[in-house]
């Protein structure tokens, strides 16, 4: 916060949202003291900026590595910290940082999966869906992975029908990404990725007896 002339400046960081109210309530406090032609202005100061956008996005990258590299080596336990510590870190970023929100609960709802976890797991694919939902593209394999990560959790929960709805959007979707694709080691991830929810799919609807309702085969085997 600074005084320049009467007017109140509150200057913030890249990313960092104002607090409208706040500086609104902060103003009406102090218009006796900044005058009848006081002012209030809320800036954001680009050279302070880069620099904390920047240490933001390093903080953030350090956590979800380390997460992602414990989640391939199913060190479950230890990556819980990690992936937890990547969520905060990427809800610290700039509201256009949806993917990287995305990937870091996707990370922690996969590792409370891991262990067997399905309502913990829940508190991070469903808001990690819902915004794969409004922000890519159908054909992105991470918006059918979180599709897929939120069946399960709804399976382990015994909500079935949600579990049936949500396998079915995630076959849709990782389909299309396989269809999509024309990166070769991306396909060949979307694939499997489509195999998992196909083989997970199945089984639920045999489960209900419904195994004739079952989805037919992946598109573009690796």
């Amino acid at each position: 916060m600074d005084r320049r002339g009467g007017c109140v400046l509150f200057v913030l960081s890249a990313g960092e949202e104002p607090d409208r109210e706040y500086h609104a309530r902060y103003h009406r406090s102090r218009m006796g003291r900044i005058g009848r032609f006081g002012c209030m202005a809320i800036l954001a100061c680009p050279v302070f900026a880069g620099e904390s956008a920047s240490g933001r996005f390093d903080q953030y990258r350090e956590a979800v590595e380390r997460c992602r590299f414990l989640v391939s080596e199913s060190r479950t336990r230890e990556a819980e910290q990690s992936c937890r510590e990547a969520v905060n870190l990427a809800d610290r970023l700039p509201a256009s940082a949806e993917r990287e929100r995305i990937d870091a609960n996707s990370l922690t709802a996969q590792v409370y999966l891991d262990l067997g976890l399905p309502e913990d797991a829940l508190r991070f694919a469903d808001p990690a869906s819902r915004l794969a939902q409004t922000s890519l593209p159908a054909t992105d394999t991470l918006r059918g992975t979180v599709r897929y990560q939120l069946a399960r959790c709804y399976e382990g929960l015994a909500r079935l029908e949600d579990a049936e709805r949500n396998y079915q959007a995630a076959v849709r979707d990782l389909d299309a990404a396989v269809r999509h694709t024309a990166d070769a080691a991306r396909r060949k991830a979307a694939s499997a990725a489509l195999r998992n929810a196909l083989q997970s799919y199945r089984q639920l609807l045999s489960a209900e007896g419904k195994g004739e309702q079952a989805a037919g085969e992946p598109a573009g085997k690796p």
